[in-house]
């Protein structure tokens, strides 16, 4: 996903202090605790994808099915590609 170890750990500290998430024992693995949503952040992520839901059924308002099926297969393509550059760059610099 292109995020570091680091990006990752101070956004889950954020939703630590905000009480979005919290930190269970890992049976697996001492050291990476398994991060779960708690109520007040089911809560929170529930109005989020409602209002993500009403923004993008306005903005996809008046645009053909098809169309939209045509705009998200030409996105995945390019992410496909992207991140096969990406990967050919990063096996080049390290040579």
């Amino acid at each position: 996903m292109g995020l570091t170890r680091q990006a990752v750990q101070a956004s889950v500290n954020r939703l630590l202090a905000e009480r979005l998430v919290e930190a269970e024992v890992n049976p697996d693995h001492r050291r990476s605790p398994l991060i779960r949503l708690t109520a007040r952040g089911s809560r929170k992520f529930e109005a989020l994808q409602r209002r993500q839901a009403a923004w993008i059924s306005e903005l996809a308002a008046g645009l053909q099915r098809s169309d939209l099926a045509t705009a998200a297969h030409v996105l995945n393509e390019l992410s496909t590609r992207l991140e096969a550059s990406a990967a050919k760059r990063e096996r080049r610099s390290t040579r």
